[in-house]
Parts: structure tokens; sequence; C-alpha cells
């Protein structure tokens, strides 16, 4: 091969080396379009994530707020199934089983009618004080709850005794959460206030006392209106009303009632 031949090869070999693609190059940008792939699908996982955590969070939120304040939550409820497990919690809360029985405007004084309603009332947070309840707190019970003033004071036979400044309780059981059973629910405007009715039936599970177990599978049925392994014993009509104090926060609203009478 004479010298311009050996260089016009040199020239062909040069030119093809430049014209080909290099081969670490196109690795790089494989990987790199890869990795820009696999960074948008674990952004797009991550947003789906923190949505169903905050969809949990507010429903969760929400079911604690159902429960807490009734007074919200049936606002705009026609269907009395719809608002029955509300009120079934609702009914064991504020124990609708010791609330003094008493027609509108004719308010108890005497203070056998709250003690029991008192004590129930507070069960959890007696401490080492329970059967022990001052003259003071029975009236502010009464008050609160009732609205009621001037209350005379007395022992109640087979309940609790009283030695002028507190009441202790003569040995003896309590009733379990009782079981309650949204019939009708009424509102309505009176002096200024938003009046809640609510038509209450009692019943019992044929003698024998619930478990905790029984009481949520007693609570689904209610909702599904499945009440065959209920006893009815009484429809009783409850009224009350709502007061927030004029602090605005719903967790201190106080039930206060204005009557409890049987259905006839």
């Amino acid at each position: 091969m004479n010298p311009g031949e050996k260089l016009q090869q040199q020239k062909k070999i040069k030119e093809l080396n430049v014209s080909r693609p290099k081969k670490t190059g196109g690795i790089l940008a494989g990987f790199l379009a890869l990795a820009i792939i696999v960074i948008v699908v674990l952004f797009v996982l991550l947003q789906q994530e923190l949505s169903l955590n905050t969809n949990q969070t507010s429903g969760l939120t929400q079911a604690a707020e159902d429960v807490t304040s009734l007074a919200d939550e049936a606002d705009g409820f026609e269907d009395v199934l719809a608002i029955r497990g509300l009120a079934f919690d609702f009914a064991i809360k504020n124990r609708f089983d010791y609330v003094p029985v008493f027609e509108e405007g004719n308010i108890p004084t005497e203070s056998s009618e709250y003690l029991f309603f008192a004590f129930i009332i507070n069960l959890d947070n007696w401490g080492d004080d329970k059967g022990v309840m001052t003259k003071e707190y029975v009236e502010q019970v009464a008050k609160e709850y009732f609205n009621a003033q001037n209350i005379n004071h007395g022992s109640m036979r087979k309940g609790w005794n009283f030695d002028g400044e507190k009441y202790t309780a003569v040995p003896s059981s309590v009733s379990e959460p009782p079981i309650y059973v949204l019939e009708k629910y009424e509102t309505y405007q009176q002096d200024g206030l938003t009046v809640y009715a609510l038509t209450m039936s009692r019943y019992t599970m044929g003698g024998i006392i619930p478990s905790d177990d029984d009481m949520k599978t007693i609570r689904q049925n209610i909702i599904a209106d499945d009440l065959s392994k209920l006893d009815l014993v009484e429809t009783e009509i409850f009224k009350f009303y709502f007061d927030d104090k004029n602090d605005f926060d719903k967790e201190n609203d106080m039930v206060v009632f204005l009557s409890h009478t049987l259905k006839e």
C-alpha cells in the first residue's frame, strides 16, 4: 500500500469513529430516563397515600363528632333509621334511664330525684370517693342538666344517706348502660332555643346483661331495624336543648332536659 492509499484509509476510519454513537453515553441516557420515570411513579403513589390518610383522618374525626354532638348531626336528617345509632349512643352518654320523670314546667325539687343520675353521669371519674357526693355537687348537676333551683336535700330510702353536707351511697348496684331505640325525632323553636323531642323505646336483652360485644351487635341491629332479639319495656319522650355556655365549644355543650314523660 502506497502512502496515499494509507492516508485515505486512515481518513475513512476516523470518519467512521466520529459518526458512530458512543455506547457509554447511550447507557447513561437510559439510566437517566428510567430514574425520571421511577421518581414520577413514586410521587404519584405518595400523593395517593397522603390523600388516603387525609380521608381516613377526616372520617375518624367526623365519626367522633357524630357521637359527641347529636345536635349538629341530627339537623337535616329526616330518616329516623339514619340517626338511630347516634341516638343509641346519646342515650347511653346521658344515661336516659336515670333521668327523672317530670312534666315540662314542673321540674323536681327533691334531691332524691337527682341522686342516682348525678352519681351515674360521672361514674368513671369518682376515684377513691365513689359512693360519696357533696350537697353542692348534687345541686350543680340538678342546675346544669335540669335548670333546677332550690333543691330540698334529704336521705333516700335504700339509696343514699344524707348527713347535712354529703350523700353516702347505701351498698347496691346500678343499671348497665341502657338500650334505647329512637322511634320519632322532632325539633322546634321555643324562647329562642332549638328544642329536641325524641320518642325513645327502652328495651332489654331478654333479662340478660349484655356484654360490650353484645351492645355493639345490638347497635348494628337497631340501625338495621332488627329488634327481634330485644324485649320492649316502655316508650318514653325526652325533650331537651343544648346549652353552649357561650363558649362556642361543642365539646362543652350541656344537655338541659325540659321534660321526660312516659308514652301511654
